[in-house]
């Protein structure tokens, strides 16, 4: 994530969809960034929950 310079990362699983908030830590460097995990049976519509994801941050950011 550090190398990147991402602010979001996302993780496909086999767990229950969730939004985390986590530190990448490397040499002595830390940066936050945001983990989406979603299941498989949601990757077909991984365009459109990122786009939701999107639009929320601009409202917050109002």
């Amino acid at each position: 994530m550090i190398k990147k310079q991402a602010l979001r990362g996302i993780r496909i699983s086999s767990g229950k969809p969730l939004v985390e908030q986590l530190i990448a830590r490397q040499n002595k460097i830390e940066r936050e960034f945001e983990l989406i995990n979603l299941p498989f049976y949601l990757l077909n519509q991984i365009e459109r929950l990122l786009g939701e994801q999107t639009e929320c941050d601009k409202i917050a950011a109002k």
